[in-house]
């Protein structure tokens, strides 16, 4: 009834039947009439435009003309892209770089922590590939991204590379660059999945599965590869292993023992970019390094194909696996690997007590948040109220915050007092310490409703500080100062986080480091009360063997102490990236310049060196003056500057286990200042140290702030800050010893009487303040100048780079040394001896 009701209609035009029935397609259309309509003729159809579909249905079309851009020949045309964000690294890397050159499919990857290291890393690769072909790369392609765009352009247009960016929102303008990204990470994680390797390993999967690739045939380039089609170089498939192999890699005799095994056990993840050799994981230390003398002893007995028929991924990746070769073994191996390393990739922390609840661990994250809210009832850290609306905004309305710590020179004073008159020390801790304080400030946080449901409609007023509040640091400071007045203690006006108890030739000295310290005493008793009296106020945790504090291990023999950092110093020479062979002095020869190109990996550079910072602040004077010279290109660094780094971590890897003695053999505060004159900017470096009773104490190197006329001036200001650190020294032990003698030793004898005599300062006008300064200090505290040889100023070493005979002397004036506490021998007699 409904067909022949409408084919009796006149037949409207093929537009009013596309719209009619919904703006359907043209075929579609003609199938209805066909079946539904029999009267209409398909000779009859008019094709027609519909405006409505052509803003409706709108989809991408590839509708610009043909390009006439030569891409036949290397170096025609680069693409590029980068992919991420993936979790961290083990070098806390994020994103992948690609860069292909067109003709030859040859593939660049690097590794970056954020976007912002694109253009570095582009414009190495441009200026590397300018050096081995003697060409610049013609045009090079990319999309609009932040990565890409601006400063890039402008420096690929100084090499004459054009620039060929992509539309907006148009990948498939770069469609080169994206399926190198799926080839690429199609191979990476095929290797890592199976080599069951934890995926925090992804940056190396990734340059693992690039230095295959390039080594394989494809349709554009067959049967050659990408490193021939570009580089004329013949892949060598004997030095290709599966991604995860196992390997027993050589050690150097120079770091082992001579019964030590020759070689160890380790994991291959990668290929270097010198192209010798291989890059390793070693589970135990779970160090990274490159060496060019392993075996797989898995591959031993296995041939391997000298020619490559077959280019699909999946052939290739099946052929490296050699069959069933992945055994048993090597599985325990990697799964050792995967227990060993810290897999942030596989939990992922919560930021909310929500998520935390959630979570697989919930259980956990109930029991810790249950075990601190205790805490918080049992202090009274805070109240619920209901809230108003004049409650403040986050971040605003503090007071003061800033909370005195006491110093690491403070501490080795103290320690040198403890070696010199045989005290008695012990170590503590306090539990949750900033709970105890009150806070002064009206403070409101949201209430844990998750876990106290009954706080639901309710703020928490705080009455104590929480941690995080930007005041807690200070209220535990008061709070704890206010605890040890009652006690009858009184802070240092130098150091306020020392205090000193003394009554009737007894005395009893705290140094507190936030919720750390240390108490010496010459009394046991006195040691003992103040425990008991100390514990009645907060809850402590006591150890009479103080073996670390902030970082410092502390070794004690009888009438001898000692002092090293070995965990920072591991953990250095662990995760240092690049690879260092064992050096003898901190510097190389040749100077520094200012770096005038892009920084090379700024942010490793400076957190390798901020490492290196505490490590020469706690208890490696030698490296000072090496640290502070590589920090002053911190901003900028270029390869000569990483050369410099590489030489220091490799004299630290040579002297690695060089504990700071004291044995407190000598009497009084003496001070060593040297200085070199000139140096960068014509400002010259300034080197001092003070030892307490032949102890190394406090130490310094620094650029000097004025520029001195001549070698005298150089010397003198280095005196001047010398002095003051000496002043600063003394004024912390006056209290605990009434008389202390004062000496000055200084290489330079016009310097010395400028500084005893008021009357040979006219070449040093220029210097008046520094003068009266340490001219006062000299005549107020009977100071004894001395000259001493510059063959026996112990300060050279702090302030210029010194030869391999000067360093061993430097050190041993350092009281520098190898252990021998835990030898039960003389300290002196397993002295350095390199």
């Amino acid at each position: 009834m409904q067909v022949n009701a409408i084919s009796k209609i006149p037949l409207p035009s093929a537009r009013a039947w596309h719209e009619r029935l919904g703006h359907a397609s043209n075929s579609v259309v003609k199938l209805f009439l066909k079946r539904f309509v029999p009267s209409a003729n398909a000779n009859d159809w008019q094709d027609f435009f519909c405006e409505s579909c052509a803003f409706s249905k709108s989809v991408k079309q590839g509708n610009a003309p043909a390009t006439n851009i030569k891409i036949s020949e290397p170096l025609d045309l680069l693409v590029s892209d980068v992919i991420g964000p993936f979790d961290k690294d083990p070098e806390g890397n994020r994103f992948i770089l690609t860069l292909r050159d067109h003709a030859s499919t040859y593939t660049f990857t690097a590794a970056l922590k954020s976007r912002a290291d694109v253009l570095g890393k582009i414009l190495f690769w441009v200026k590397f590939l300018f050096n081995l072909l003697h060409k610049y790369p013609a045009r090079f392609r990319s999309d609009n991204a932040g990565g890409y765009s601006g400063r890039l352009a402008r420096e690929l247009s100084t090499f004459g590379v054009e620039w060929i960016p992509t539309e907006p929102y148009r990948p498939d303008q770069n469609g080169e660059a994206e399926r190198v990204n799926r080839t690429i990470g199609d191979m990476a994680r095929t290797m890592l999945h199976s080599s069951k390797l934890p995926a925090t390993l992804w940056s190396y999967a990734y340059s693992c599965a690039t230095h295959v690739h390039n080594r394989l045939p494809n349709k554009r380039v067959a049967p050659m590869t990408p490193m021939e089609r570009l580089f004329n170089i013949q892949p060598n498939p004997s030095q290709l292993f599966l991604f995860g192999a196992r390997a027993i890699v050589h050690v150097p005799q120079e770091r082992r023992t001579k019964l030590d095994a020759r070689a160890t056990e380790c994991i291959l993840l990668t290929y270097p970019k010198s192209g010798k050799g291989w890059t390793f994981l070693n589970v135990p230390s779970r160090r990274i390094f490159t060496s060019t003398s392993a075996i797989f002893p898995n591959y031993q007995h296995l041939p391997i194909a000298t020619n490559t028929k077959k280019g699909d991924v999946a052939f290739i990746l099946n052929h490296l696996r050699l069959g069933e070769v992945a055994t048993g073994s090597i599985h325990q191996e990697q799964m050792a690997a995967t227990n060993a390393l810290p897999l942030v990739a596989d939990i992922d922390n919560p930021c909310t007590i929500r998520q935390a609840l959630k979570s697989k661990f919930s259980e956990h994250w109930r029991t810790a948040a249950e075990a601190e809210l205790q805490q918080f009832d049992e202090r009274g850290v805070w109240e619920a109220v209901n809230p108003t609306p004049n409650m403040k905004k986050p971040g605003i309305d503090c007071s003061d915050v800033y909370a005195p710590t006491a110093s690491l020179n403070s501490l080795r004073l103290l320690l040198a007092l403890k070696v010199k008159f045989n005290l008695h020390m012990a170590g503590f801790d306090v539990n949750a310490a900033y709970l105890y304080s009150p806070i002064e400030e009206d403070v409101f946080v949201q209430a844990p409703v998750e876990l106290r449901p009954e706080f639901a409609g309710k703020v928490m007023k705080l009455k104590k500080a929480l941690y995080g509040t930007k005041q807690a640091a200070r209220c535990w400071w008061q709070y704890s100062r206010s605890i040890m007045e009652s006690l009858g203690f009184h802070g240092d006006e130098i150091e306020p986080s020392i205090y000193l108890f003394k009554r009737h030739g007894v005395f009893v000295v705290v140094w507190v480091h936030v919720d750390d310290g240390i108490v010496l005493s010459n009394s046991v008793n006195a040691l003992d009360s103040f425990k008991t009296k100390l514990t009645m106020k907060l809850k402590l945790n006591w150890s009479d063997c103080v073996d670390k504090i902030v970082g410092l291990n502390i070794h004690m023999g009888p009438g001898v102490l000692e002092i090293s950092q070995p965990l920072l110093t591991t953990q250095l020479l662990d995760d240092y990236p690049r690879p260092v062979r064992d050096q003898f002095t901190t510097l190389p020869d040749s100077p520094f310049v200012t770096n005038e190109g892009c920084p090379l990996d700024q942010t490793r550079y400076q957190s390798v060196l901020g490492s290196l910072m505490y490590l020469s602040l706690g208890s490696r004077p030698d490296i000072t003056y090496a640290v502070n010279l590589l920090a002053r290109f911190s901003s900028n660094p270029g390869q000569l500057h990483w050369e410099g780094l590489d030489h220091l971590i490799g004299y630290l890897r040579r002297h690695q286990h060089q504990p700071l003695i004291y044995d407190g053999k000598e009497q009084g505060l003496s001070l060593w200042t040297d200085a070199n004159w000139g140096g960068e900017h014509e400002r010259s470096t300034s080197g001092f140290m003070v030892k307490a009773f032949g102890n190394l104490v406090a130490w310094g190197s620094k650029r000097q702030h004025v520029v001195a006329m001549s070698t005298c001036a150089s010397e003198y200001v280095a005196l001047v800050e010398g002095t003051q650190l000496m002043a600063y020294i003394r004024l912390v032990a006056e209290p605990l010893l009434s008389h202390l003698p004062l000496t000055i030793h200084c290489d330079n004898k016009a310097a010395i009487m400028i500084a005893e005599d008021n009357l040979s300062k006219k070449r040093t006008r220029y210097l008046d303040r520094a003068f009266y300064f340490v001219n006062d200090f000299v005549r107020q505290f009977n100071v004894k100048l001395h000259w001493t040889p510059t063959a026996m100023q112990h300060a050279d070493v702090l302030t210029k780079p010194l030869g391999r005979v000067k360093m061993k002397k430097a050190r041993e004036s350092l009281n520098l040394g190898t252990t021998g506490i835990t030898l039960g021998g003389d300290v002196r007699s397993v002295a350095d001896q390199t």
